[in-house]
C-alpha cells in the first residue's frame, strides 16, 4: 500500500464531502429562517460552565511574506443598476436599509402622500388579508375568501409598497433590468357578499441566484429582501384590502444575523447521543468571529484524535502508516464542510443545513442517481457515521463578505487568491484550522 502524507490523508478525507454535500438537496431545516431573526449578530461567548459553546477571543494578526511577491488585489464588482420597476422593502425590514447610490434612483420609494396611498382610516371597510412569505426562486399562488358586503369591487386597483403592480416585472438577465414578465398578478371573483382574491407571484430573478453573466444578480437580489404591503383599493376608496408579503430568496436563506443566532440555538440544544460544540478559530479583518461547529460521537473521540492520532501523524507518518496497514490503529476521520466565497449564499446555507441535520437527526435520506443514471434513494444513519467520522462545519471564511454581500475580503482580495500567501487573517485562520484538525475542542 502506498504511503500517504498527512496532507494527502486530509485531502482524501475531505473528498468525501462532495458525496455528503448531496444531503443539502431537500434537507428540511429544523431551525427555519423566521425562527432565528435577530436585530443584532449574536456572538458565541466563552463559557467556563459548558463544553458546548467555546470561543477564542484572540484575533489573528495579518502578516506579509516579504520573500514573495504579494498577491494581486482584485476589484470587486459594483452592485448592478437595474432599470426601475421593483419597489424597495418597507423601512426597517430589508437587509440593505441604505442601498448603494448607484441603485437608489431606480428603486421606487414608498409613498407617504395621502393622495397616493389610502390609509385604513379613509376606508369604510379596511380588511387585512393573511400575511404570506414569497420566495424569489419559486412561483406561488395565494387564494383567500373575504366578506366585503355590498361595496363595489368591480374596479379594484392594486399597488405594492405604493407602486402599481402593472409596473412591476421580473428581472431580465440579458438586459440587467426589470423588464420581464409580470412579477405579481391579482385576480378577484365576486360571490355574493364575498370576494375571492387570488394573488400570484412569479420568479423575480429566476431559479438560480448564483448567476454572474451577463449580469451579476448576486449583487442585486438582496436589495429586495424584506416586507411589502400589497394594497387593493376600490374606485370610491370605501374598501381597502391589505396583504403583507415577506419576500425572501428561498426557504432556507439566512442573513448573517440569522446564521449566528441559528448556530447558537443548535449548539445549545440538548444532544443525548452525540457531542456538539461551536468555536471561533479566528476573526475577520472587521472583527467578526470565524465560527465552526463540530459534531462527534463524544468528546473522547476528539481528544483521542488530537492527543494520539495527530501527534503520530505529524512526527512519525511512516510508523502510523504501518499501523494502519496492519489494522492496528483506528481513529475517526475529520470531515470539513466549508464555504469560501461569501456571495455564494447557497453554500453558506448548505453548510448550516448539514450542521443542523447532523447535530439533531438520526437519519438523513436524499435522492441521487446510480452510475448509469437510475434514480436511487440513500439513507444515512448519523450515529453510525459518527462511529467513523468527526464532522466539522465552517460556515463562512469571509463573514464580512456575508454582511456586505461581496465575493472578496474587506481589502478587495479574493480569498482563493490568498490561499498560498495567507496575507489576511481569514486565510491564515483557515490554514490553521486545517492544520490543527479539530482545533482546541
Amino acid at each position: 500500500m502506498k504511503k500517504l502524507s498527512l496532507r494527502q490523508q486530509v485531502a482524501m478525507g475531505l473528498s468525501a464531502t462532495s458525496l455528503l454535500s448531496l444531503l443539502a438537496v431537500g434537507l428540511p431545516q429544523t431551525v427555519q429562517a423566521e425562527e432565528v431573526v435577530s436585530d443584532e449578530a449574536i456572538e458565541v461567548e466563552t463559557s467556563d460552565t459548558t463544553e458546548e459553546t467555546i470561543v477564542n477571543e484572540e484575533s489573528i494578526e495579518t502578516t506579509d511574506d516579504a520573500g514573495e511577491e504579494a498577491p494581486v488585489v482584485e476589484k470587486e464588482e459594483e452592485a448592478q443598476t437595474p432599470v426601475g420597476a421593483m419597489p424597495k422593502p418597507l423601512p426597517g425590514t430589508g437587509e440593505n436599509e441604505q442601498p448603494d447610490e448607484s441603485m437608489s434612483s431606480d428603486i421606487a420609494e414608498v409613498p407617504t402622500d395621502d393622495k397616493e396611498a389610502s390609509t385604513p382610516e379613509e376606508a369604510e371597510k379596511n380588511i387585512a388579508l393573511e400575511d404570506d412569505k414569497v420566495y424569489m426562486t419559486e412561483p406561488k399562488e395565494m387564494v383567500e375568501h373575504v366578506t366585503v358586503g355590498d361595496v363595489d369591487t368591480d374596479h379594484l386597483t392594486w399597488t405594492l409598497n405604493g407602486k402599481p403592480i402593472e409596473e412591476i416585472n421580473n428581472y431580465e438577465m440579458e438586459t440587467g433590468d426589470f423588464t420581464g414578465s409580470p412579477f405579481l398578478t391579482v385576480n378577484t371573483e365576486r360571490r355574493g357578499n364575498d370576494l375571492v382574491v387570488k394573488v400570484n407571484t412569479d420568479l423575480l430573478f429566476g431559479e438560480d441566484l448564483s448567476l454572474r453573466e451577463p449580469n451579476n444578480i448576486r449583487r442585486t437580489y438582496r436589495h429586495y429582501i424584506g416586507d411589502y404591503d400589497l394594497i387593493g383599493t376600490n374606485a370610491d376608496k370605501s374598501l381597502v384590502l391589505t396583504k403583507r408579503l415577506t419576500i425572501r430568496p428561498y426557504a432556507n436563506y439566512h442573513s448573517y444575523e440569522e446564521l449566528m443566532t441559528g448556530i447558537k440555538k443548535i449548539t445549545e440544544r440538548e444532544h443525548n447521543n452525540r457531542y456538539v460544540a461551536t468555536e471561533s478559530y479566528g476573526k475577520s479583518a472587521q472583527g467578526r468571529p470565524l465560527l465552526y461547529s463540530v459534531v462527534a460521537k463524544d468528546k473522547e473521540s476528539i481528544d483521542r484524535y488530537l492527543n494520539e492520532a495527530m501527534p503520530i501523524m505529524m512526527t512519525q507518518p511512516e510508523d502510523i502508516q504501518k499501523l494502519l496497514d496492519n489494522g492496528k490503529f483506528d481513529y475517526k476521520i475529520p470531515l470539513l464542510f466549508h464555504n469560501t466565497h461569501a456571495d455564494e449564499q447557497p453554500g453558506v446555507d448548505i453548510v448550516y443545513g448539514l450542521f443542523d441535520a447532523f447535530a439533531n437527526r438520526e437519519v438523513v435520506t436524499y435522492q441521487t442517481t446510480t452510475a448509469d443514471g437510475k434514480p436511487k434513494t440513500v439513507t444515512l444513519n448519523i450515529p453510525e457515521l459518527l462511529d467513523r467520522f468527526i464532522f466539522l462545519f465552517s460556515f463562512a471564511e469571509n463573514p464580512d463578505g456575508v454582511v456586505d454581500n461581496t465575493r472578496v475580503l474587506a481589502n478587495g482580495l479574493d480569498p482563493n487568491r490568498d490561499t498560498g500567501y495567507q496575507t489576511n487573517p481569514e486565510t491564515q485562520a483557515v490554514a490553521g484550522l486545517l492544520t490543527n484538525g479539530t482545533h482546541s475542542h
